[in-house]
């Protein structure tokens, strides 16, 4: 197990913003990294894929952990469909396209989102009209303080927007190791949200696949151009739109949930004229509204304040407070 110390986290993250970890192991060899923590009376931070992180600008006193367990094996399959274990460190998107290739419908729509596997359960990923929880049966993770592997059910996961046990109640607690999924081997294209209901009749699994990216790209959403952490604010789901003072363009926006309305944050920030909006160099994406990006030497302090600058202008316009989706450590 190779242990490096001060190591610069900026170039490890996706938005490309961030200081030194103390310690950092790159290893499948969690236990150990684990043990070694706790032998310097040090916190344990898993990195993952830093694609959904704010890391402060100066040293973090932890030793940070990047899980390297990649790969994906079969456990069952039948006509209909496969129950596949895939590791925590792999690529996210690499596993989409070998799920594609092979015809393993469900996780199509959430292709170029960066990051890894793990972050499928940490933040329930969604996007397009699908999310994780859908097709997690269940997580393989290490507990750090009883120092062994446990399996967590997709029940017990409590799964709700960007949210789970792993970045609420038991954040910390877990270090993720492998997620093990249920897909379709029967087409079943999910393409209700508005962007891709009618792009094509009867779309194969690829081309499905093709016409998010493109989307993606166009929203300046490509990981590998675009220093960003993808959106990072957070849709609104509300009870009642009657509260809140909100244009008609605003309004076309809002779709019908079960119990209430989603609210898109781009429309918000859009509406109020914030696209191109600069601290420093953290930015409002000019295409995609809910995005900040790094156009070079942005800090976390600009991020900061940019974040609390729209903030703060949709709840003075609108009444609605709007929040992060990455984490500020």
């Amino acid at each position: 197990m190779n242990v490096l110390e001060h190591v610069s986290l900026k170039e490890k993250t996706t938005l490309h913003v961030g200081g030194t970890a103390r310690y950092f192991i790159a290893t499948e060899d969690v236990e150990g990294a684990v043990r070694f923590a706790k032998g310097k009376d040090l916190s344990v931070w898993v990195l993952g894929g830093g694609s959904n992180i704010v890391l402060p600008d100066s040293e973090i006193n932890v030793v940070a952990i990047q899980v390297l367990e990649k790969g994906n094996k079969i456990l069952e399959e039948t006509h209909d469909s496969v129950i596949i274990e895939v590791g925590a460190g792999e690529s996210l998107d690499t596993f989409i396209q070998h799920t594609v290739q092979k015809g393993y419908w469900g996780l199509e729509n959430l292709s170029l989102i960066p990051g890894t596997v793990a972050g499928l359960a940490v933040q329930n990923v969604g996007a397009y009209g699908i999310e994780a929880s859908s097709y997690i049966e269940s997580v393989c993770v290490f507990n750090i303080k009883k120092e062994k592997f446990e399996t967590i059910k997709n029940n017990k996961c409590c799964f709700g927007y960007r949210t789970s046990i792993f970045n609420t109640s038991k954040k910390g607690s877990y270090i993720i190791y492998s997620i093990t999924l249920k897909l379709s081997k029967i087409p079943k294209p999910m393409l209700e949200y508005r962007s891709i209901k009618n792009f094509k009749e009867n779309p194969t699994q690829q081309e499905i696949r093709n016409k998010i990216i493109e989307i993606r790209r166009g929203k300046d959403l490509d990981p590998e151009k675009i220093w960003s952490v993808g959106s990072f604010f957070k849709n609104v789901e509300v009870s009642s739109l009657e509260n809140h003072t909100l244009s008609d363009t605003v309004k076309n926006s809002v779709f019908a949930i079960e119990g209430g309305y989603k609210i898109p944050s781009a429309a918000l920030i859009d509406d109020l004229s914030m696209k191109g909006l600069c601290v420093g160099d953290a930015c409002i994406s000019d295409r995609q509204a809910n995005m900040i990006i790094n156009k070079g030497n942005a800090t976390a302090i600009d991020i900061q304040k940019l974040f609390k600058k729209v903030q703060r202008k949709i709840l003075l316009e609108t009444g609605i407070e709007l929040c992060n989706e990455p984490e500020f450590l």
